[in-house]
This record gives structure tokens, sequence and C-alpha cells, in this order.
């Protein structure tokens, strides 16, 4: 399995491969053979030339260097190999008689993983190797998960953040700052968050925080924002707060999501299940729910409701005669011309569609399609069966015009 960098043995039981550099024919050959006894795959190299010549076509699990040779020493080979493209992250153990703490930084400076003092206590080799195959299997899983997370959110369209009290602003993810239409050198604090959303909306979303951080609960919300290219996207934040052992809050930690696309396709669903897709007019369930509300209201007020039912007369031999396209082009004009003699709203907002709540001005009158040749005109406030009369006649003559 090769992930990120280096070859990592799916199976802890196959043979890790080993390149063991020294220049000592004497000491390669003792502990290559004591490395195969314990179970490596050895290959010799005799200096740190002809490591860097052969790692690439050997790919090895783990690299064993000798620190002191002529030529390229261990500690030049290594900083070399780090260089290389796939192998910033391969375990290297540096092999040194030199068992002075100058020795030991500089093998940790150039990019060794460990060191070993070298001797003849081979099953201590063979432990140190095993414990830094585990731990880079265990980087390499890491480094796996956090690629599927980043793919998942990315895919998702969905980033996250991490704030702390006392610690300064907003920390995103690469992730978070893509949703926001931005590069991985870009910050993102949180007035710069505000000043992307609309003004009329910036002083509502800062009560909501201020209640939020107030009482230590969890912020959902959603939020409208116009990145720096000129779109204007929907956001939805989530975020929840962690606690100290005294149960006070030290910050909080939550995720980011684009879910306009969403929003959009839910809007559609909702103009579907509630217009008629021909005329754009109310559709038969959508109609009846604004009388409700419309009766509902009246009775608050006081004040009268008016429903104009509409039927076009031989409808039928229209379409029989002329086909179904005249006769919905009939349809479309005959809705054009009842919206053009009423008050006509289809405003939708979240959460059902709006109607008729209590105004002080006259509420919009709707226009709705009931079936294939009716229509319904509601009039949610009459004085007199006298006005809705006069409605009534002027939807007849609009209709009757040519």
């Amino acid at each position: 399995m090769t992930f990120g960098s280096y070859f990592v043995p799916d199976d802890p039981n196959e043979q890790p491969r080993v390149l063991l550099v020294d220049d000592d024919e004497v000491n390669l050959l003792l502990t290559s053979i004591a490395l195969r006894e314990r179970g490596f795959a050895v290959t010799e190299a005799s200096g740190g030339e002809q490591a860097l010549h052969m790692i690439a076509d050997y790919l090895p699990d783990v690299v064993v260097l000798d620190a002191v040779m002529p030529g390229l020493d261990g500690f030049a080979t290594c900083q070399e190999l780090r260089q290389l493209p796939g192998f910033e992250t391969i375990p290297v153990l540096m092999l040194t008689g030199l068992d002075d703490e100058a020795s030991i930084t500089r093998a940790y400076e150039v990019g060794a993983t460990d060191f070993f003092v070298k001797s003849t206590q081979w099953s201590l080799l063979a432990g140190r190797l095993r414990y830094l195959l585990r731990a880079a299997r265990t980087r390499a899983e890491l480094e796996r998960s956090k690629f599927k997370l980043a793919r998942a959110q990315e895919l998702a369209r969905m980033g996250s953040f991490d704030w702390r009290r006392g610690g300064g602003d907003l920390v995103f993810s690469l992730e978070g700052l893509r949703v926001f239409g931005l590069g991985p050198y870009d910050r993102l604090g949180l007035r710069r968050i505000i000043r992307m959303m609309p003004h009329e909306e910036q002083k509502g979303f800062r009560r909501i925080l201020r209640e939020v951080l107030n009482h230590g609960t969890v912020l959902c919300n959603d939020i409208q924002v116009n990145l720096m290219d000129g779109r204007q996207r929907i956001l939805h934040i989530e975020a929840e707060p962690e606690f100290n052992e005294l149960a006070n809050i030290i910050g909080y930690t939550g995720i980011v999501q684009d879910v306009t696309d969403r929003r959009i396709a839910e809007d559609k669903i909702k103009h579907l299940a509630n217009f008629d897709t021909l005329t754009g007019l109310p559709n038969r369930r959508q109609i009846f729910w604004r009388a409700e509300r419309a009766i509902e209201h009246a009775k608050r007020q006081n004040h009268k409701v008016a429903l104009l039912q509409i039927g076009l007369d031989r409808f039928k031999i229209i379409n029989e005669n002329l086909g179904h396209h005249a006769g919905d082009e009939l349809l479309i004009e005959v809705s054009r011309r009842l919206r053009n003699c009423v008050r006509h709203s289809d405003q939708i907002i979240e959460g059902g569609m709006e109607l008729l709540g209590q105004r002080t001005h006259r509420t919009l009158e709707a226009v709705g399609r009931l079936g294939a040749d009716e229509f319904v005109v509601l009039l949610p406030e009459v004085s007199t069966d006298e006005e809705a009369t006069a409605t009534g006649q002027r939807l007849l003559d609009a209709c009757a015009s040519r």
C-alpha cells in the first residue's frame, strides 16, 4: 500500500524491507545477517552515494545509516534523502559509535527519525526498527484518515474551525477557508465574516453570537455571505462549546458548510409542491392553505373573505380540436389576465408560505389554479358582498376582452 510518500506494509507480519548503509564490510555483513535472522529483508549499500542511487528502485520501509562514512557520510546522506520526493517521512535510524550529545543533535537536525549506538545487541536493534515501523504505520494510517476526511469535507463543501477563549481569532481548516472562497494562506476572522454578510443581517448575527457565548449554548445558524469573487452563498454554521474541569467555557469547535445548492433545491421542491408548473399559480393545496390563513385573519380583524371560482366553458373542445398545446397557451393567457386584475402575491418564506398575517394594510389577493380548466381568486379582505361581485365582474371582463 502506497500512501503519501513511501511504502508501508499492510501486513504487519510481512518481512519489513531494510536498506542498510555502512562502509565497514564486516559491520555491514554482521548487521545484515543479524537482521535477516530476526525477520527483516535486508538490502546492503556500502556508502551514501550508492544508497541514494538505489533507494528509488528498492523502496525500503526503513533506512539504517552509519553516521561516519567516507565521502557522503550518514548525516549528509540523510539530509539529501529528505529532499527526495516521496521520502520526506520514511523512518531513518542513524547508527553511531559517537555517543555524544552533539552527534545525536546533528542526527535529528538532518532529519533522522532516531539513533542507535553501535553494538552487538542485535535484538535491541531489531526491536528499535520494529518500533519505528509501527510508528510509521500509525502515522501513515493517520495521514490516510486525514486525507479521507479532507476529501469528504471537500465533497460536502464543509470545513472545520476552532476558537479558544483568550487565544485570538477563529482558526479554520483548509476546507473551511475554501468554503469562504479563500486560499490556504488567507486569514479569516469573525469580523471579516460579519463584513461579508449583508448589512441588514449583521446586527442580528452579532446578537445571536452574544447570546451563545453568554449562555454557553450550541450555535446553529445559516448565514448569507458575499464572497470575494462576487458570488452569494448560504453557509450553515454549527459550533459546540468546550468546557474545562471547572465547567467554564474554554472555546468552541465547529463546522461550516456551503448549503446554497441544497437550499435552492429545497426551494424548488417547495415551489413544485405548492405551485402549478404550467401557469406558476398556487395550486389547490396552496390556495386552500392560504384560504385557511385568510379566514383566521378575518376572524381576528372582523372582516369578510371571498373566494371566487372561475371555470372555462368548452375548454375540452379546444383541447380536442386544436391540441393540448393550444389549450396550454389558453390557460397561461387566462392566468396572466387574472393576475393582472388583482394585487397578486406568491411570496414564499422559510417555514412555509407567507401570507396573510396580521397587517395594518390590506392583504394581497391570490389567484390559484384548482384543476384543468378551473381557477380561483382569493379575496382575503372585503367589506361587502358588492365589492366581491365587482371584482368578479372585472375578472370576467378581463377574460372576455381581446
